[in-house]
């Protein structure tokens, strides 16, 4: 009689809601261990749980786990002990399904369907395999980007580097010369002593011909005259005070009532020219121009004017000075002075006090906090991760840049608000709102962004409604078609569109306002960004090139506003950068460049890095581009080094190395970092004390503190003269020190 061995192979597809418990009993009723248990069904064969049974006996089994929700199959055996749980040959009348996910393999029968869910890991299949396929598309588009992006980051880093080796060689090639030929900066000073030594003898020479020659009066009368009556003009030209009533002063002059001689005064290229009435030149006369014309010869030899060397003395030269005081002495004619009997009151200048564009720049928080707020938004990110919503908080109300602040801020209040911790939603929009508030200009912008992110995790439009209020009181048509896009872009985004096409049509109504050419280029470059908030290109495209009949009529700020829209949506325009004045050139990029990295556009930032001809910005391009892109950093911070020997200004050179030497301190590298704080302590030495010196000492404490290096910042803040600004840079030290572990992650 024939006999059949009986195997089960799995669960079956409509009993997986099931199949942990069918799993458990079918452990316990065939004693075999789970692990076991899968592994056999992970064959295919299955495992035989009877052998040598009639035909009535196996169909019989197999039905009886049927209904237990086992695939249960009879085949004809081979002869054998019976019961041996052992696993059975393969069988062509069924088929294995491997899960996608946990790759368990389900025994079917061949024309069974696919399971819809897997016994072992339980997942929805059909679900697993279409976020799988999504997976895959995204992996796929991410590789072809990186492909791209990493070859565009070669060719950067590549050129990098050819310029980090240039500067190499170049400094090799200036050592060599030194050794061959001696150093050019003593040459050079051998050559200037020489040409101060002519000059010297060229002026003792005019001097002396002016003691031998000049017009003298043993006896001088006081003549009464106007405290202003002359200035030298153009030329050495004397030319006439107006009169000052109440003011007078007393000046001893030659009487020339009985002379023929008459005043003479300096006329172009310096000659003598002879007053109204007067019969000639004297002896003296000429021979001072006699003096001049040689003195002019001797000087040209050297590429230098005699006439502007002199005016250049002229200009420089104290009240009363012009003649040796021996000489005044010996002609018996007193120095001349001035008395002014009404004066008023003038502020004193101290020349220290005066900074140049470039560090006046450096002192603005706009521009030197951009890498410390990304550093902070970074580590309130880090923080939230973690389910640190108080300290997130907390650390964020240290970002700098208001509306970097609100983003920030938003960040915490969207996971505060989905923690349900009420207290610390009403905390953070109050810190907001306390933060606008306290803003001089363009509230109704910020309360618009702060508003957007109320409404979209609140729930609420109370910030929304306040700047509509605010809107509506700002006088000046400009400002408040700018505010009004803000409005008109941030309710786009909370999904409030009838309200937002409402503000488009407001400053739509507000640019026919607007009459001047620099008006109407501003307008319209807010437009732009307005339209590339809204993710219509094309729109804000047409706005910008809308401005290309009006370029010339505008002024310089105005253009920048332009070029920034550019970079803002992203089209840089070299050619229009060109027109703007050199001297403006480089604040004027690296707020594209500032621009640019907040979009993450990191290889056009470098582009546009390249066009930077100031040290000073070209240096903080290259410390920001470090901020932004690690991959890269160490070049940058390299570059921005070698920037710092062509800087004219010693406060440009003591705050940028102080940035970069914060950059090392934050990597750990402490070696780097001292030798650039060395570097900023040098060059601060030979700035004179003033209150231009207290500020670029403040700028230095801070971006030190910034960098969490509290020592080396009390110390710059020690040296700080005005106890206010000292009492202000030691309070923020002590703000950010206090903060502690929230800084640096420990």
């Amino acid at each position: 009689m024939a006999s059949y061995d009986v195997f089960i192979r799995g669960i079956r597809p409509e009993s997986m809601d099931d199949a942990e418990q069918i799993k458990q009993k079918a452990c316990q009723i065939f004693k075999i261990k789970e692990e076991q248990l899968e592994s056999a069904w992970g064959t295919g064969s299955g495992l035989c749980i009877r052998r040598n049974v009639d035909s009535e006996e196996a169909k019989k089994i197999q039905g009886t786990l049927y209904k237990a929700g086992l695939i249960c199959v009879y085949k004809p055996g081979a002869g054998g002990p019976e019961l041996s749980l052992t696993q059975g040959r393969e069988d062509v009348t069924t088929r294995v399904f491997t899960c996608p996910h946990c790759k368990f393999k389900h025994t079917l029968d061949k024309d069974a369907p696919d399971p819809t869910k897997c016994s072992k890991c339980f997942v929805n299949i059909n679900d697993y395999l279409e976020k799988l396929k999504q997976q895959e598309e995204k992996e796929a588009l991410k590789r072809r980007l990186l492909a791209s992006q990493t070859k565009e980051q070669q060719d950067i880093a590549e050129q990098l580097k050819k310029e980090a080796e240039q500067r190499r060689k170049q400094q090799i090639e200036d050592e060599v010369r030194q050794e061959l030929f001696g150093d050019p900066k003593q040459k050079n000073m051998k050559k200037m002593l020489l040409i101060g030594g002519s000059v010297a003898a060229v002026l003792i020479a005019v001097e002396a011909g002016y003691y031998l020659f000049g017009i003298k009066k043993e006896n001088p009368q006081p003549v009464v005259v106007d405290a202003g009556a002359s200035s030298v003009g153009e030329g050495g030209a004397i030319v006439a005070a107006a009169p000052a009533d109440g003011q007078v002063s007393v000046q001893n002059t030659p009487d020339t009532a009985n002379s023929d001689v008459g005043v003479s005064s300096v006329g172009e290229g310096g000659a003598l020219i002879p007053a109204a009435g007067a019969t000639g030149q004297t002896d003296g006369q000429m021979s001072l121009q006699d003096t001049h014309d040689k003195a002019n010869k001797v000087l040209n030899a050297f590429g230098m004017d005699a006439d502007k060397l002199a005016n250049n003395m002229n200009k420089n030269a104290a009240p009363g000075a012009g003649k040796p005081a021996s000489a005044a002495s010996n002609s018996g004619i007193a120095p001349n002075t001035v008395t002014p009997t009404n004066t008023g009151t003038a502020a004193a200048t101290n020349t220290a006090d005066k900074i140049s564009p470039v560090t006046v720049s450096l002192l603005s928080d706009g521009v030197n906090n951009q890498e410390w707020d990304l550093f902070l938004d970074r580590r309130v990110k880090s923080l939230i991760s973690r389910n640190s919503f108080n300290d997130a908080y907390l650390l964020g109300q240290h970002v700098v840049d208001t509306e970097s602040y609100i983003n920030t801020a938003a960040l915490v209040l969207d996971a505060a608000q989905k923690a349900g911790q009420d207290k610390l939603v009403t905390d953070i929009t109050a810190a907001i709102e306390a933060r606008i508030n306290a803003l001089p200009a363009n509230q109704a912008d910020y309360l618009a962004q702060a508003g957007f992110y109320q409404a979209r995790i609140s729930k609420k439009n109370d910030l929304l409604t306040r700047a509509d209020t605010v809107l509506k009181q700002i006088p000046d048509a400009t400002t408040q078609l700018k505010s009004a896009l803000k409005l008109a872009v941030y309710n786009f985004k909370a999904g409030n569109v009838e309200a937002s096409n409402s503000y488009f049509s407001q400053a739509d109504n507000l640019l026919a306002k607007l009459e001047s050419p620099d008006q109407q280029v501003s307008a319209r470059a807010a437009l732009g960004r307005a339209y590339h908030d809204i993710n219509d290109g094309a729109g804000a495209a047409k706005w910008l090139t809308s401005t290309e009949n009006l370029l010339g009529k505008i002024k310089t700020e105005t253009l920048i506003e332009l070029i920034e829209a550019y970079a803002y949506i992203d089209q840089l325009q070299p050619t229009m950068q060109q027109n703007i004045p050199k001297e403006q050139q480089g604040a004027a990029l690296y707020r594209v460049i500032q621009i640019l990295l907040k979009n993450n556009a990191i290889n056009r930032a470098l582009a546009v890095n390249k066009d930077i001809q100031d040290a000073a910005y070209k240096a903080m391009s290259f410390d920001l581009i470090a901020g932004y892109d690690p991959s890269i950093a160490g070049y940058s911070l390299e570059l921005a080094e070698g920037q710092l020997p062509t800087m004219a200004l010693a406060a440009d050179k003591a705050i940028i190395a102080s940035r970069i030497a914060g950059h090392y301190a934050r990597t750990d590298n402490s070696t780097k970092a001292s030798e650039l704080i060395a570097l900023a302590e040098k060059e601060l030495s030979s700035l004179p004390a003033s209150s231009a010196k207290d500020d670029v000492l403040a700028v230095i404490a801070k971006n030190s503190a910034q960098a969490l290096q509290f020592d080396v910042a009390n110390k710059f803040a020690d040296g700080i003269q005005a106890e206010a600004v000292k009492t202000s840079s030691k309070n923020e030290i002590n703000q950010l020190a206090a903060l502690g572990g929230l800084l640096t992650g420990k």
